[in-house]
């Protein structure tokens, strides 16, 4: 993160006289290339790029944070395994042209040493996969990720009681949303709560849980991403091992579970319930992490979506501080669904290399 002073030069500019005040802003930010060396179902050697940049400003009354997403800068193929609509991580739409994305738009305001209020567009903190390819170690994200709201609209109330409960830290979200966003950017109105708790209960072992209501009204849209009408109330649970925070070993070992769960309507092709396993394993130099994830989808392919089944393994290699390569292996397997009407099983193997930078 960099940081850099802008002097404002308001009295002057109202004519009011030479006074000025400074106010400093926060930037940091990356960019991501992404290399399709083998995808089963398109052909090789096409290439995306995608890049964030991220712009903050904090006082004691409050900040402000704003993230824009660069979307489809370079983009020679849309690879049939990604759906419809811009996806802001990979970069890949099949309906949108170059643009300027805003991820988040949002102001905090501190009511209490453990209590502050974010207003705007933010990240969900419902799901357990991080947004952007800085959060994940893999070169796209997984197909629960797929299946939750990746942003939302509305209001946050976050609360930190690390300091009244002996764990190491319990964090709450309580939200009442006015709109939800997935990940083509695209908003629908409603009146739904967000609950969230996450808290590591003894040292490496963390616990999550998450809530949320859907009622909004039934929109399509693109691809999974986004809870809508289509699905039911909606429940995560995540749990945490970091097994180097329990016993003395060589290297670095973390595991994560995560089970999603709603209720769709019985044609909709929603996902109705999820799980998946994560391993991270860090030998210095190199990090290695695998996960596997499956998903039972409501109405198979008469409801457009039939039970899927995806894996990953990755290998990165940093460059220094700021820089790395990435190399990501992934399968998806479409179940057999010829009994509904569908397509016959099919499996998507793909083999990307990510050149990372941040700053």
């Amino acid at each position: 993160m960099k940081r850099f002073t802008v002097a404002v030069l308001a009295a002057a500019a109202l004519g009011l006289g030479a006074a000025s005040s400074a106010w400093a802003l926060e930037v940091n930010g990356h960019a991501n290339v992404n290399y399709d060396a083998y995808n089963s179902d398109t052909e090789d050697g096409n290439f995306r790029a995608s890049g964030e940049l991220d712009v903050s400003h904090s006082s004691d009354s409050g900040s402000l944070h704003v993230d824009l997403d660069l979307v489809n800068i370079l983009n020679t193929s849309a690879p049939s395994d990604i759906p419809s609509g811009t996806d802001p991580l990979n970069n890949v739409s099949a309906d949108t042209g170059i643009g300027v994305d805003v991820e988040q738009a949002y102001l905090t305001i501190p009511l209490h040493e453990m209590v502050s209020v974010d207003a705007g567009l933010m990240n969900s903190p419902f799901g357990g996969e991080g947004q952007d390819a800085t959060d994940i170690p893999f070169a796209k994200n997984g197909l629960l990720w797929e299946a939750v709201p990746s942003n939302i609209a509305g209001a946050m109330a976050r609360v930190d009681l690390a300091s009244v409960v002996p764990v190491e830290h319990l964090n709450l979200n309580l939200g009442f949303i006015n709109s939800r966003a997935d990940a083509t950017g695209a908003l629908e109105k409603s009146n739904d709560i967000v609950v969230t708790a996450d808290a590591e209960v003894v040292k490496g072992i963390s616990v999550g849980l998450g809530y949320l209501t859907d009622n909004g009204k039934a929109t399509a849209l693109s691809g999974n991403n986004g809870l809508k009408d289509e699905y039911g109330d909606s429940f995560d649970l995540l749990l945490g091992l970091s097994l180097n925070e329990l016993v003395d070993l060589p290297v670095g070992v973390g595991f994560a579970f995560e089970y999603l769960s709603a209720d769709p309507a019985a044609t909709s092709g929603n996902l109705d319930s999820g799980y998946g396993l994560n391993l991270d394993i860090d030998i210095g130099m190199v990090s290695l992490a695998g996960r596997w994830e499956t998903g039972e989808f409501e109405g198979g392919a008469a409801g457009g979506n039939p039970d899927q089944t995806s894996s990953s393994v990755a290998a990165t290699y940093p460059f220094g501080d700021d820089t790395s390569v990435k190399v990501d292996y992934s399968n998806r397997y479409t179940d057999d669904d010829t009994s509904v009407g569908g397509a016959a099983a099919h499996s998507t193997e793909t083999v990307t290399v990510q050149f990372l930078h941040w700053f």
